[in-house]
C-alpha cells in the first residue's frame, strides 16, 4: 500500500507524506473518494486517478517482487529511526528504495558534491577532503556521478570510512554504467548504502537529478562544493542546503577560472570557505 501510494505520487514532492498524515495510514489514502483526496495541499486530479488506477497496484506489486529479488529494502521515512533526520523536512518522499545499511553515525554526514567534467586540482582536493574525514569516521554522501562524486566515494572507501550514495535512478539502473563496480565496491568495503527514491527499474532521466539533490543535502549536516560552473546541477544541491538550513562550504578557486564561477558566486553570497577538512568537522 505504502509502495503504491509511492509510485502514485513520486513527481509531486511531499505529496505521499501528506496524505499518509492526513488520513493517517497508505491503505485509508487508497481507500479515501475523490472529493476527499482533493481536499489535500497538492493534490490535482490527476494524481487522484493514478491513486485509484489499478494499474497503479499491479506495478507495485511488480515493483515489489523485484525489489524482494534483489534485496532491496523500502524504508518509510516516517517510520524509520535511521532517516528521523528527513522527517522534519518539507518536500521528502513517502520512502526510499536501499541497498546496504545505515549506521547512527551517518546523522553527522557530510556531502561532498561538484562536476562531472572536473579539473585535475578538483579531483584532488575531492579525494583529499573525502578520504581525510572518512578516516576520522565521518560518513561521505555524494550521487556516484562521474567525476567529484566518483572521486568522492572512492576515496572514502579507500579511507576505510563510510559512504552513501544517492541514485537518480532506480538501484538496478546504476547511472551512470561506468559506477557500477564503484556501487558493488561500496557496498562491500565501505558498508554504506546505496538509495534512491526512485523505482528499482526505473531508468535515469535529466529532470531526477535535481530531485535527488535534496535528499543529497538532506542527508548531509555540512555540504561542501568541490567545483560547480554556473550551470552545475550542485548550484541545486547548494540551494537545498541553504533551504534546509545546513551549513554550505566552497572550495575556492581563482578568480578567472570559469569552470567554479558557480561556486565563486556562492561565496560571495555567504557560503563558507573550505580549506582544510577540519573546516567541515567543526560545523558538523
Amino acid at each position: 500500500e505504502y509502495l503504491h501510494l509511492h509510485l502514485a505520487t513520486l513527481y509531486n514532492a511531499g505529496l505521499g507524506r501528506r496524505l499518509d498524515e492526513t488520513f493517517g495510514s497508505a491503505a485509508k489514502v487508497l481507500q479515501a473518494n475523490t472529493r476527499k483526496l482533493l481536499e489535500v495541499r497538492g493534490m490535482s486530479p490527476a494524481v487522484a486517478r493514478r491513486l485509484q488506477d489499478p494499474g497503479t497496484g499491479a506495478r507495485a506489486c511488480s515493483e515489489w517482487k523485484l525489489c524482494q529479488s534483489a534485496g532491496v529494502n523500502l524504508l518509510t521515512i516516517s517510520r524509520a529511526s535511521c532517516l528521523a533526520g528527513l522527517g522534519d523536512l518539507p518536500d521528502m518522499p513517502l520512502l526510499l528504495f536501499t541497498l546496504g545499511k545505515f549506521e547512527p553515525e551517518d546523522s553527522t554526514a557530510i556531502g561532498i558534491v561538484g562536476s562531472r567534467k572536473p579539473t585535475p586540482y578538483s579531483l584532488r582536493q575531492a579525494g583529499r577532503f573525502s578520504g581525510e574525514l572518512a578516516e576520522i569516521g565521518a560518513t561521505i554522501i555524494s550521487g556516484l556521478a562521474r567525476g567529484v562524486d566518483a572521486s568522492a566515494h572512492r576515496a572514502a572507501i579507500e579511507g576505510g570510512g563510510r559512504t552513501i550514495a544517492v541514485l537518480g535512478s532506480g538501484l538496478q539502473r546504476i547511472y551512470p554504467a561506468e559506477n557500477r563496480e564503484l556501487a558493488g565496491r561500496l557496498l562491500r568495503e565501505s558498508s554504506g548504502a546505496l538509495l534512491s527514491e526512485f523505482p528499482c527499474s526505473m531508468q535515469p532521466r535529466a529532470y531526477h537529478f535535481p530531485q535527488r539533490n535534496r535528499l543529497i543535502s538532506a542527508l548531509s549536516r555540512v555540504l561542501l562544493v568541490i567545483q560547480a560552473g554556473r550551470k552545475s546541477g550542485s548550484l541545486t544541491t547548494a540551494r537545498w542546503a541553504l533551504e534546509q538550513g545546513r551549513d554550505l562550504f566552497v572550495l575556492p578557486s581563482r578568480v578567472d577560472e570559469a569552470h567554479n564561477q558557480g561556486g565563486l558566486d556562492l561565496l560571495r553570497d555567504g557560503a563558507s570557505v573550505a580549506t582544510w577538512p577540519d573546516d567541515l568537522l567543526y560545523a558538523a
